[in-house]
């Protein structure tokens, strides 16, 4: 009887986890109740369920047309191939801190003298996406601090600005240490670096990352109006980079439990309104269309892998 290869173990393991992790976080998510009027369908919330049908196909689109940027000069692959190897990345990421795992998906939908090259594509692009949201984010949270009546210090005040100095902590531990592992493998990477940027500044990629972080900033906005929360359009885009800054900047490992998202969500948007449960369900479906679906999408992808 011929033995499963390592790679066959790797995506079943793979994919069994990702299942685990989606079925686990459905079942500890306790606010189904205000999904409770899809029992009584109506026009405007049918229409509104399109539009981020929608802004997910934007999300996701921009997503792959950034790799397919970034992959520019090491491979060119073709839109609907590079689809695939972004819904098979977010399947293997969904499951590692800071989803360090998203190049193994990826990665097996590509030939091996790539690889190395496209993994360090892959870092390249989550770079930017933590750039894009950290100045983005940090001048929203510059804004918001000189204006007291905006001032998010005055929901919770002491806790919140411990959990904020926590926050503030980690980030500076995770970019020392970011910075010693980059120095430890420089050597060994920068071959496929220079490959990578062979072209420059992938600026392309940049434009591709600022606009998914657009998206994803109005994908929350309708979602809060989903859940029927009343709110005041520029108010929110003043506040809501702040929200992605956070869950940008506190360790990936905690961000995998939903109930962290949601409490960083009524942090930043309680000042908004007073419906926590719907700030809650609104963190829910975000999370539910933008990482449950592709990863369910990605699982088939990753399955359907023959080793060449």
């Amino acid at each position: 009887m011929k033995k499963p290869s390592l790679i066959k173990v790797f995506i079943w393991t793979v994919t069994i986890a990702a299942y685990i992790y989606l079925v686990h976080r459905l079942i500890q998510f306790d606010y189904w109740n205000q999904f409770s009027f899809f029992d009584k369908p109506n026009s405007w919330w049918t229409y509104l369920l399109l539009f981020h049908l929608l802004l997910w196909g934007c999300n996701i689109g921009l997503e792959t047309l950034k790799w397919q940027a970034l992959l520019r000069p090491v491979v060119k692959v073709n839109f609907t191939h590079a689809f695939k190897m972004v819904l098979a990345g977010m399947t293997t990421g969904v499951i590692t801190p800071a989803r360090l795992g998203e190049p193994g998906g990826k990665l097996l939908l590509l030939k091996k003298e790539f690889r190395l090259a496209a993994g360090v594509a892959t870092y390249l692009g989550g770079m930017l996406q933590t750039g894009v949201t950290t100045i983005l984010g940090g001048i929203s949270f510059l804004y918001v601090l000189g204006k007291p009546d905006l001032s998010i210090f005055k929901v919770g005040q002491l806790n919140d600005a411990i959990t904020l100095l926590v926050i503030l902590a980690s980030t500076v531990v995770l970019i020392y240490f970011a910075r010693k592992h980059v120095k430890r493998f420089a050597g060994s990477i920068r071959t496929a670096f220079s490959q990578v940027v062979s072209n420059g500044f992938p600026f392309e990629a940049l434009i591709y990352t600022i606009l998914r972080f657009i998206v994803f900033n109005i994908q929350l906005y309708f979602w809060l109006i989903f859940f029927n929360v009343n709110l005041t359009g520029a108010l929110y885009f003043i506040i809501s980079p702040i929200y992605f800054l956070l869950i940008t900047v506190i360790p990936g490992f905690f961000l995998a439990d939903l109930g962290i998202r949601g409490s960083v969500a009524i942090f930043v948007f309680s000042q908004l309104t007073n419906n926590i449960t719907a700030i809650i369900a609104a963190t829910f479906a975000l999370w539910l269309f933008n990482v449950a679906i592709p990863v369910l999408l990605g699982s088939s992808i990753v399955l359907s892998h023959k080793e060449k």
